[in-house]
């Protein structure tokens, strides 16, 4: 899946979600599109084709759910980080109380928390 984000423009962001849940894929699909810093967005539903679509589409930001099927959020994510110290990780979880986990530049709860710091930590990542 992927769509062009609103006015993809070089020098925008490429993010990766990648989470089990198809329709949070949908909604952070249409939300992160309507972000000036993003140029454009692909989703996974599981690691393994999130290690496909990151080989394919090299994204500069990724967010990863913690709990997925087969293969969990946190070893995908310490992959991930191992092959790519410069890649921003962003966790994401529907549980409450959950850390950041090593690997992750940030934690994000699916809840308002994600969406009320979503415009300001995108912005710093394209600004760095």
């Amino acid at each position: 899946m992927g769509i062009p984000a609103a006015g993809g423009r070089k020098g925008r962001l490429k993010v990766l979600v990648v989470d089990d849940d198809s329709l949070f894929c949908q909604v952070m699909e249409v939300i992160l599109g309507l972000k000036r810093y993003v140029g454009e967005v692909r989703t996974a539903g599981c690691a393994a084709e999130a290690l496909e679509v990151f080989e394919e589409f090299e994204p500069d930001v990724v967010f990863v759910d913690h709990v997925m099927p087969s293969v969990a959020g946190d070893e995908l994510g310490s992959h991930l980080r191992s092959l790519h110290p410069w890649l921003r990780l962003l966790s994401i979880s529907a549980l409450y109380g959950r850390e950041k986990p090593s690997w992750a530049d940030e934690h994000f709860t699916k809840n308002g928390d994600l969406f009320r710091n979503l415009e300001r930590r995108l912005r710093g990542i394209a600004l760095a």
